[in-house]
Order: structure tokens, then C-alpha cells, then sequence
């Protein structure tokens, strides 16, 4: 509504200071009849009108403000909502404990169910957007945890890393900060060549014990019990904040400290310490097959590659001077240097299968099924209900602060009701183009 920047009143002068407000009033408009003010806008002229200006101007200005003020109504009955959802209903008896703990399991296991199949519909999980909110989505943390295990199994799970280069790497005989240590192919033949000399036992030369292939992997394959663990311990964490998240959202915070402590903490320990025990264990391997398995394998490998060049020789053109030399010139086969060659291709092989299937077990069988799988099992209504009362009480027992918090949140919340109410009965009123007239003072103020 276009304002203009002034407004003309007439007040009572000392001499009619003790006059009625009636006296006042009519004194004031007979004052407007005359002179230069019968030429100006009623509009701006007497109190009368200045009342209807400022109460339309607090109309405007509240029909504005109106939707932003219904938003936070909404808002305030919505936290009271949770508050009183939290809290539950009155439990003052082992029975009404009983059925509220039951409640909380039933609703523990659907979010539980939901996060570990990645249905991320409850409101729980909020916005995706929100970064606060990701560490309730248990299937996409596992996803990720898989993915990142994996790479770390594939850059740093190796004790060596073996370069087919004649120049020496740098010298990195220290495995700092987890990484492999670096080092020629050519140097690693001759440390394997004096392991077949401490361990040679009837072979003939050019062959090995098939242990050695087991002693090279094992020192190959040392990283994998330290980052295992550690991954292990990463998902035991976060599976753990998730968990606590999870009570919080659906009970208040005595109760869910409660069900942490004696429920969720002594399940997830042992859970934990099952799955570490499991991997002192998960790396080894039936050696003697698996290198039985690969040596046939190498034979076969051998043999076609010999085949090949075999047959690479027979398409050659030789020259007279290509036979001399080759009938004339010295024939040295260095057979350790042959055989410690093998061993490190057997273990190369080996270690590839045996790397993918450690990850896929320690993730699968390991995390996957004793930590995430049945997870929603760790609290039940049956459990709840099976419980002793000292337990039932010691757990959902309401403090005096529960049920005073209670009672104050349900008088806000009808006094909010209220308003809101009111506050939509305006906002239908201006929808009809209906005027509101609001009292801004009181008929008998003097305005000054």
C-alpha cells in the first residue's frame, strides 16, 4: 500500500487537557474544516484515519510474514513430535516398560533391515546431501569399505615389489609407512638361490622343494593379517557409530545408553574379536596341492612357450656362420638361477589367486556375514519381553526429568496448535480478500 510520509493530528492544548475523548475528537474534526486544512486529504488528517492507516499497514505486514510464521509453527510442533516420540508414553508400570522397549526393538529392526539392504527411505536416513547423514547408511559404508580394502590389498599387500629392471631402485630396504619395498628382479633370484642352498635336499638341480614356493609367499603375503585388521576394525567403527545413531533417533539418550551397554556393546565385542581370531588363519593355504596345482600349470605353460620358439626356429633363415657358432660356442645353463626363477613365478601366481580370494572371503564371509548379516537379531521384541524386571526397570524406568519434560513439551504443543490454527484462519480470511482491522492503540491514547 503506497504511504504518504505524513499525517496531521490534533492533540488536546493544556487549556483542554481535562476534556472527554469524545470532546477531543469532534474538537479535532472541526478544526480540519477549517482553513488551509479543508484543502488537504481527509486520508491524512485525524486520528480516525491515522488508526485505519497504521492498522492496515500492520495487516500487509503480517499477511507477509505470515506463511514464514505457519512454517515455524510447523517446524516447533514437528520437534515436539519427536521429542514426545522419543520419550513414549508414560511407563510407569513393568508392563508399560516392557511394551515401550518392545517398541523400540520392532523399530531398531526396520531401520536396521533397511540399512543393510540399502533401502534408504525411512526417515532416518534424511538427506543425502547432508554429510551428517551418511554415517546411517551402513550398505553404501560397506560398499565403499570393500572397494577401499581392495586397492589397499592391491598397492600395499605385498612385502616386495619386484622390478624387471637391471638398475637397481632406490634403496627402500625399509618398509616405511606400509609400502613395499622395492627390488630388482635380478637381485631377488640370488636372495631365493641362497634360500635353495639352506633348504636344498635331494632334488636334482635345477628343481626345488615346494616349500620354498609356501616360505616366498608367506613373506610375500605378511602385510595382508595388519591391513586386514585394521579394515576389519574400520567397519567394526562405523558399524558401531551406526548402531548408536540409530538408538538415538528412536529413544531418548538414558534409554539408548542403556541398550548400548548392556545389549549392542557385548555382541559387537565378540562379533569383533571372532572375526580377528579368524584371521590368523584366513591367509594360509593347502600348500602342497596349491603348488602341485601350479607347477602342472607352469609345465604346461613352459611347454607351449617352448613350442612356440620351437617353431619360431624352424621359419628362421640360418647362415652358415649362425651354425658354426652355435655348434662352437659354450653352452652354460645356470640351473639355481633356473630354479630360483620357478619358484618366483610359482609364487607370483599363486599370490594373485590367493589375493582375491582372502579380500572376497574377509569381506564376504567375514564381515559381511558375522558382523552386518543379522544385525537387526542384536535387539527383539521377544528379548524385551523375556527380560528380568530388574532389568526392564534398571533400562526404561522414567526418571522424574523424562515425565516433567513430557508434560511441558505436550502443553507447548497445544498452545502451538492453537496459534497455528488462528494463524490459518487469517491466512483464509486474506485469501477471500476479506480486511482484518487490528487494534494497533488503544481508542483512548493520545497520539503526541
Amino acid at each position: 500500500m503506497p504511504l504518504s510520509i505524513w499525517h496531521v493530528v490534533k492533540n488536546k492544548s493544556f487549556e483542554t487537557r481535562n476534556s472527554s475523548l469524545e470532546d477531543r475528537n469532534v474538537a479535532e474534526r472541526d478544526f480540519f474544516l477549517q482553513g488551509i486544512w479543508r484543502n488537504l486529504p481527509k486520508q491524512d488528517l485525524g486520528v480516525d484515519t491515522l488508526r485505519e492507516r497504521l492498522s492496515d499497514i500492520l495487516f500487509q505486514l503480517i499477511q507477509k510474514e505470515l506463511p514464514n510464521l505457519i512454517n515455524d509453527l510447523r517446524n516447533k510442533i514437528q520437534e515436539c513430535d519427536e521429542t514426545l516420540r522419543k520419550s513414549g508414553k508414560s511407563r510407569a508400570t513393568s508392563e508399560e516398560q516392557r511394551r515401550f522397549l518392545s517398541e523400540v526393538a520392532e523399530r531398531f529392526q526396520r531401520i536396521c533391515i533397511a540399512a543393510v539392504n540399502g533401502s534408504y527411505e525411512d526417515r532416518f536416513f534424511g538427506d543425502i546431501e547432508d554429510l551428517d547423514n551418511h554415517p546411517k547408511r551402513l550398505r553404501t559404508i560397506m560398499q565403499n569399505s570393500n572397494k577401499d580394502f581392495m586397492k589397499r590389498m592391491q598397492s600395499r599387500g605385498h612385502y616386495r615389489e619386484i622390478i624387471d629392471a637391471d638398475v637397481p631402485p632406490a634403496n627402500d630396504q625399509k618398509r616405511e609407512t606400509g609400502r613395499p619395498i622395492r627390488v630388482t628382479r635380478k637381485d631377488y633370484i640370488e636372495e631365493v638361490k641362497d634360500i635353495l642352498d639352506e633348504t636344498r635336499g635331494r632334488e636334482l638341480s635345477g628343481m626345488f622343494n615346494p616349500m620354498i614356493v609356501w616360505r616366498l609367499f608367506s613373506k610375500q603375503a605378511s602385510p595382508w593379517k595388519a591391513i586386514a585388521k585394521k579394515n576389519l576394525q574400520d567397519v567394526w567403527n562405523d558399524t558401531m557409530e551406526f548402531l548408536r545413531l540409530v538408538l538415538l533417533h528412536i529413544t531418548d539418550e538414558t534409554v539408548s545408553t542403556s541398550l548400548m551397554r548392556i545389549f549392542i556393546e557385548p555382541s559387537m565385542d565378540k562379533k569383533l574379536r571372532s572375526l580377528q581370531d579368524k584371521l590368523v588363519a584366513d591367509h594360509k593355504i593347502q600348500h602342497d596341492r596349491a603348488v602341485t596345482n601350479l607347477k602342472a600349470r607352469m609345465i604346461t605353460q613352459l611347454r607351449i612357450e617352448t613350442e612356440d620358439q620351437f617353431q619360431r626356429s624352424v621359419n628362421r633363415s640360418f647362415t652358415p656362420q649362425d651354425l658354426v657358432e652355435a655348434l662352437v660356442g659354450p653352452i652354460e645353463i645356470d640351473m639355481d638361477v633356473h630354479a630360483a626363477q620357478q619358484a618366483i613365478d610359482y609364487m607370483e601366481a599363486y599370490y594373485k589367486v590367493a589375493l582375491k580370494t582372502f579380500v572376497d572371503n574377509s569381506a564376504v564371509e567375514g564381515i559381511e556375514l558375522t558382523l552386518i548379516v543379522g544385525l537387526e537379531q542384536l535387539l527383539s521384541p521377544t528379548t524385551m519381553y523375556s527380560m528380568e524386571e530388574n532389568v526392564v526397570c534398571q533400562i526404561a524406568a522414567e526418571p522424574a526429568k523424562i515425565k516433567s519434560t513430557r508434560e511441558q513439551v505436550q502443553k507447548k504443543r497445544e498452545a502451538l496448535e492453537l496459534g497455528l490454527e488462528r494463524l490459518k484462519g487469517h491466512t483464509n480470511l486474506a485469501k477471500t480478500g476479506r480486511s482484518i482491522r487490528i487494534r494497533v492503540f488503544p481508542s483512548w491514547t493520545n497520539v503526541d
